[in-house]
């Protein structure tokens, strides 16, 4: 049984007007309160800094996954595993088909704004990557790192992208580039689009573009709760400042946030892969997580995604090198909810 929640959002434009879908709770999960709808003047001193919309909200995976930590089972279950991130689709975004430059076709995302390319090209080293998408027209470019992930679908494999939305890659093992990359280190970050990783690939080499057009800005972050919570202004998330002790396993990790009560909220959730990838600013490895809002963050940590393709797995962010791939669900990560 899947049961709908319809949240309404105030969104500014980023270059179309943006409508927003909502938030599906499935198998019987119990209600989630998002964030307020502008808790704070937060929001648009983000957007003024950023120069782009009081973007709030994050796209989630489209297509339901989930395990019992060994095999996949129904995300109407509850006997395992309750709180993946299949059991959750919040801000699950619809694509529109919109005309590019030279007579070419691009899909937005309603959640984000974003207009993408509808098909990637053939692997390019990544200045020639950049010069393909400066090449589209005024406004184009490659895209940063979060806004690639932003469209994987992590309930899917090879391809892991909605095939009926976006022409799927040529090859499930090619890598994609984008903007993001540590200054001086010849590396920049590229998404694999067969599963959904995140990892540094040489400039030098061969990866495939999607470019993009608009902007949502960077994360805005500030202390809530005397301290105990971080708001992201962008997405309207609200985050656990201090990970929770100790590490645990995953199937742990979703119950310990699932029974959390904290800054007087009783609604914690561990963060999908994708809500994770929200806070990275991408530019470098060594700390992925801002050091101001969570000095404790160096090391692997938990997402409520399991891995389609190892369902004994789930996806995690390295707090260190910034990396994204999946682990067992038997060993031990950092554990911190969002709400």
């Amino acid at each position: 049984m899947i049961v709908q929640l319809r949240i309404a959002r105030s969104l500014g434009a980023v270059a179309w007007a943006l409508s927003l879908g909502g938030c599906e709770i499935v198998g019987g999960i119990e209600d989630r309160t998002l964030a307020p709808e502008d808790p704070t003047p937060m929001a648009a001193a983000c957007a003024a800094s950023a120069g782009a919309s009081s973007l709030v909200a994050w796209p989630d995976s489209k297509t339901s996954f989930c395990t019992n930590g060994d095999v996949p089972v129904s995300c109407d279950s509850t006997s395992h595993g309750s709180g993946q991130d299949g059991q959750y689709l919040v801000d699950v975004p619809t694509y529109e088909k919109m005309p590019l430059p030279g007579g070419a076709f691009g899909v937005r995302d309603d959640v984000t704004g974003l207009v993408w390319e509808k098909s990637g090209t053939n692997p390019l080293t990544w200045d020639e990557a950049q010069a393909h998408c400066l090449g589209l027209g005024e406004g184009f470019r490659l895209p940063t790192r979060a806004e690639l992930v932003s469209i994987v679908d992590y309930g899917l494999a090879e391809p892991a992208i909605g095939e009926d939305t976006f022409l799927a890659p040529t090859s499930t093992t090619d890598l994609y580039w984008t903007d993001s990359a540590p200054p001086d280190a010849g590396v920049a970050w590229a998404v694999s689009f067969g599963e959904g990783g995140v990892t540094l690939l040489d400039r030098g080499l061969g990866a495939r573009a999607r470019c993009v057009f608009g902007s949502i800005g960077a994360s805005c972050l500030s202390e809530q709760d005397k301290g105990q919570t971080v708001l992201d202004a962008r997405t309207g998330l609200v985050w656990q400042k201090a990970a929770s002790d100790p590490a645990a396993t995953w199937l742990d990790a979703l119950a310990h946030c699932e029974g959390l009560t904290l800054g007087g909220g009783d609604d914690w959730r561990l963060p999908s892969i994708k809500e994770l990838s929200s806070l990275v600013s991408g530019e470098g490895d060594g700390s992925p997580l801002s050091p101001e809002f969570f000095p404790d963050g160096q090391d692997r940590i938990w997402s409520s995604s399991p891995s389609v393709r190892s369902p004994d797995a789930a996806w995690y962010l390295d707090g260190v090198s910034g990396r994204v791939a999946h682990q067992s669900t038997a060993v031990t990560a950092q554990v911190r909810c969002v709400r």
